[in-house]
């Protein structure tokens, strides 16, 4: 199984209804986020690291 990279902003942490949809996280790894964030742990860089604005 391909190791998949998750990509989200910092802003995008904030929980909205469209949060899990927009990011297509899967449930181990929002669990993982919610708990960091709850716990107030460092993120993995790559978490972290915000999207590029796609260019239209």
């Amino acid at each position: 199984m391909k190791k998949k990279t998750i990509k989200i902003a910092l802003r995008d942490l904030i929980p909205n209804e469209n949060w899990q949809t927009r990011h297509k996280l899967d449930e181990e790894n929002v669990e993982r986020l919610v708990r960091a964030m709850r716990e107030g742990t460092t993120l993995p860089a790559i978490l972290v690291r915000p999207i590029a604005k796609s260019k239209k």
